[in-house]
């Protein structure tokens, strides 16, 4: 409970710096590639496709089987991907996530959110709030594989989204979480 405690209030602490403008502040107004160029990223727990423009940072977690990917685009736009060990009776990290920030923000709007990760099943919930500097709007999606979850939080001003939106599309569908994979391939 302590370990997925921390991880959730890891995801709202990202959330409210992105929110606020520090993750992003010099990045200016949101712009579009006309060539769309991509990069593959492919680090030690998560594999995915993403705009070049897209700022990816890794980082390893606290805790065994844990590790977390932060990315940044223009105007706001963030996207995480976090893989953590789960325990048996512990509530969905969405629900949890949502929770943290309706104590943040009162005015926290949620409905349900059916997604794929990598052309597998996550759910969650989709979100809008309200800062004293803007409107914003994600989603935060999870799914799990044996003892693990990978949770995917996206969040955006309001606006930003439609140049973002077939981009994050691509990248939710081109995530390949390794684990899985190694898992896949000792299988007789």
């Amino acid at each position: 409970m302590q370990r997925n405690l921390k991880t959730c209030l890891g995801l709202l602490l990202a959330v409210l710096l992105s929110s606020c403008g520090a993750i992003n502040r010099a990045r200016g107004p949101v712009q579009t590639s006309a060539a769309g160029a991509e990069r593959r990223h492919a680090g030690p727990a998560f594999a995915f496709t993403h705009r070049e423009t897209w700022q990816v940072t890794e980082q390893p977690g606290t805790e065994a089987g844990e590790h977390s990917v932060q990315i940044q685009g223009p105007g706001g736009f963030f996207v995480e991907l976090r893989s953590l060990q789960r325990t048996a009776h512990q509530e969905g990290l969405p629900h949890q996530v949502a929770k943290a920030l309706k104590q943040a923000y009162p005015n926290l709007e949620s409905k349900p959110l059916q997604r794929e990760i990598g052309r597998h099943d996550a759910v969650g919930l989709s979100f809008t709030y309200v800062t004293p500097e803007r409107r914003l709007n994600g989603w935060v999606v999870s799914r799990r594989h044996g003892d693990s979850e990978l949770c995917v939080l996206a969040q955006w001003p309001e606006g930003a989204a439609r140049p973002h939106a077939e981009a994050l599309e691509d990248l939710l569908v081109s995530v390949e979480w390794p684990r899985e994979a190694r898992q896949t391939a000792t299988a007789p």
